[in-house]
């Protein structure tokens, strides 16, 4: 991929050994592709991506082969664009047309599970929710990378959140080393939510009230913070951004917000 290659040649005063032991993730709701200005355009998202140069990027809400959008498959074409290796997961499919979530990766990567989580009885009526679990082959240090979009209701969030940390995701047998935790959760910083993931991971935004979360929602000016990054104790967190540009302020009612970790091992 290109992002790596990019990233080597940073002025950062590290040895390569430390450098290769950092990695800069992002989230990003990308409201299938169509941005503030009502403006459909899957390059444009790419375009905002390319600027922060991560290595690893979870992507809520893309369209694949749906009418509206085109029928274009718009994980493709960002990972193209990016020349990025992608997996995708459809959370909801009607006939041909899907929507979902997907993981873009500038290193090697490998499926190694995508599922709705649970649907409850009564909460039948709302939309499906789904995980995409990859490994990243990062510099021979397998990273586990988790991805969601989790629900607008509250209570539905809760139960997805205990099953997200459960023996099917987290807890997994297989979901061993670094682990990370990205997506949209629809949740604030003091709901049950967020809390309850940071008995098991740690948000990569600092805690203290002198520190504000940064905000990623809605649009020009957010007001709310609902994407998170949660990282196993293998990490230190280097930085925390939300995107600001031009770019990232226009091309979807979120804003990325991304992460430089340092994998400590």
């Amino acid at each position: 991929g290109v992002a790596p290659s990019i990233r080597g040649q940073d002025a950062r005063d590290t040895t390569s050994h430390e450098r290769r032991k950092q990695i800069r993730v992002m989230t990003y709701n990308v409201h299938s592709c169509v941005g503030m200005d009502g403006k459909l355009s899957p390059r444009r998202i790419a375009d905002c991506i390319a600027q922060y140069e991560p290595d690893i990027v979870a992507l809520q809400e893309l369209d694949v082969g749906r009418q509206r959008s085109g029928k274009e498959d718009q994980a493709m074409a960002i990972a193209e664009y990016l020349n990025m290796e992608h997996h995708f997961h459809a959370a909801m499919r009607v006939a041909e047309e899907s929507f979902g979530d997907a993981i873009l990766s500038a290193y090697p990567i490998e499926l190694v599970k995508k599922n709705s989580l649970s649907r409850y009885k009564n909460l039948s009526y709302l939309e499906p929710r789904g995980v995409l679990w990859i490994k990243v082959d990062y510099n021979d240090f397998p990273l586990q990378i988790l991805n969601t979009h989790l629900g607008l209701n509250a209570n539905e969030r809760l139960l997805h959140a205990h099953e997200l940390l459960g023996e099917k995701w987290i807890k997994a047998p297989q979901c061993e080393g670094p682990v990370i935790l990205c997506g949209d959760f629809n949740s604030m910083p003091s709901s049950k939510v967020y809390k309850l993931i940071q008995k098991t991971l740690r948000s990569v935004q600092p805690n203290s009230k002198h520190m504000k979360h940064k905000h990623t929602w809605f649009g020009r000016y957010p007001v709310a913070s609902l994407d998170h990054i949660f990282v196993s104790s293998d990490f230190k967190v280097i930085n925390v951004e939300v995107g600001d540009s031009y770019l990232a302020r226009l091309a979807s009612d979120h804003r990325p917000v991304f992460a430089d970790l340092k994998i400590l091992m």
